[in-house]
């Protein structure tokens, strides 16, 4: 095994490309990598904003709070 420098060792894993990267949703468990993390927190990032935005542009929110 080669020896590595503490910087190389930052530059292999933090400058390293995410090839392959799939936003998805699901739960984050303690076996995902780093990545499906990332790519889990994204997905379900990218669900919620779809509803709020749904909630938004119907403007459901300020017709049943004004006029129940």
């Amino acid at each position: 095994m080669a020896d590595y420098t503490k910087q190389e060792i930052e530059t292999f894993a933090i400058d390293a490309p995410l090839t392959g990267y799939t936003p998805t949703t699901g739960t984050i468990t303690s076996s995902n990598t780093v990545e499906q993390g990332i790519e889990i927190n994204d997905g379900n990032l990218a669900v919620a904003n779809t509803k709020i935005g749904a909630l938004q542009s119907g403007n459901n929110l300020f017709n049943y709070y004004n006029f129940r």
